[in-house]
């Protein structure tokens, strides 16, 4: 696509100027709004393209991550993200306040003013 804007241009000069047809200089002029026309359509596609294979990636590397998940024990989960200290903090958790997961620490947002 990108060659064919040369040869329309050395087709205009060498032919259709010195033959001085207008006829000609239309189709001309129609070649190029073609080629511009395919250019974009191509691109547009390329795009698209590469959009949906990065989204189907994407897709698979969730679904192979949750199915690791699904493979491993419901303990596992409760020993590795939830401590007894971390049930214990929960009791004196205040509005606001954040949990860092899988720490067992909270930090306080208790505004400009410290308690």
């Amino acid at each position: 696509m990108f060659l064919l804007d040369p040869l329309l241009i050395r087709w205009l000069i060498d032919r259709v100027l010195p033959a001085r047809n207008v006829r000609l200089l239309l189709f001309t002029a129609a070649g190029f709004f073609a080629a511009c026309i395919c250019r974009l359509l191509f691109s547009s596609l390329a795009s698209l393209m590469s959009f949906r294979t990065a989204q189907q990636l994407v897709f698979r590397i969730r679904l192979n991550i949750l199915r690791q998940m699904n493979r491993l024990s419901a303990d596992y989960h409760d020993t590795r993200f939830r401590t007894s200290s971390d049930l214990a903090l929960g009791a004196n958790k205040q509005p606001g306040d954040h949990f860092l997961a899988g720490s067992g620490t909270f930090w306080p947002d208790r505004g400009p003013h410290l308690n």
